[in-house]
C-alpha cells in the first residue's frame, strides 16, 4: 500500500492579531491557492487515495477538501483522525494505516507530526529523516502489516507546483 503524507497548506500566521486558537487556525487565501496548485501536481504523479485521512484542526480539513475537489472523491472517502494531532504518538496512525486493505491512502496533518509518523512506518523510531514544508509531500510504501517500508520520494512544495504546470 502506498502512503501519501501531505502537510497541510500555508495558515495565518500565529503572531497576525486576528488569529484564533490554534485548533482553528485556518489557510490564508495564498495557502488556498498554493495548496490547490501542490495537490494538482500530486494528481499529475497518477496518485489515486482511496481514503484520506485528516488531522481535525481547521488548516488541515481546509487542505482535505482541496484534496477531495482535485481527486474528485467522495465525502465519505474522508476520516477525521485525533491521532494525526500535534503531539500524538505516531504509532498509533501507524498501527491504523498498517491495518488498512486499500492501494492508497492520503493522509494530511502537521509538522513535525507527519515528520515523526514517517519515520516510524519506516522504522527508524525518533530519527526525524524529513521536514515537510506547508503543502509538501511525502511516499511511503508498506511493504507489510507490522514493519517494512520504502520512502518513495519527498517532495517540496514548489516541485508539485511545477508538477501542476506541466
Amino acid at each position: 500500500m502506498r502512503v501519501i503524507l501531505l502537510r497541510h497548506g500555508i495558515a495565518i500566521d500565529r503572531d497576525h492579531p486576528e488569529c484564533p486558537p490554534d485548533p482553528e487556525r485556518f489557510l490564508t487565501q495564498e495557502g488556498h491557492q498554493r495548496t490547490r496548485r501542490a495537490i494538482r501536481g500530486l494528481k499529475r504523479l497518477d496518485l489515486r487515495p482511496e481514503i484520506v485521512c485528516t488531522s481535525p484542526w481547521r488548516r488541515a480539513v481546509e487542505t482535505t477538501d482541496i484534496c477531495v475537489d482535485v481527486f474528485g472523491l467522495d465525502r465519505d472517502q474522508v476520516e477525521t483522525r485525533d491521532d494525526l494531532l500535534p503531539g500524538a504518538h505516531p504509532s498509533s496512525s501507524a498501527a491504523y494505516l498498517r491495518a488498512l486493505d486499500t492501494e492508497c491512502v492520503l493522509v494530511v496533518g502537521h509538522a513535525p507530526q507527519l515528520d515523526r509518523l514517517l519515520a516510524n512506518l519506516l522504522g527508524v523510531g525518533d530519527l526525524l529523516v524529513s521536514s515537510l514544508k506547508k503543502s509538501g509531500a511525502a511516499s511511503i510504501v508498506l511493504e507489510g502489516e507490522t514493519t517494512g517500508a520504502t520512502l518513495e520520494w519527498l517532495s517540496t512544495p514548489k516541485v508539485l507546483r511545477r508538477l501542476a504546470r506541466t
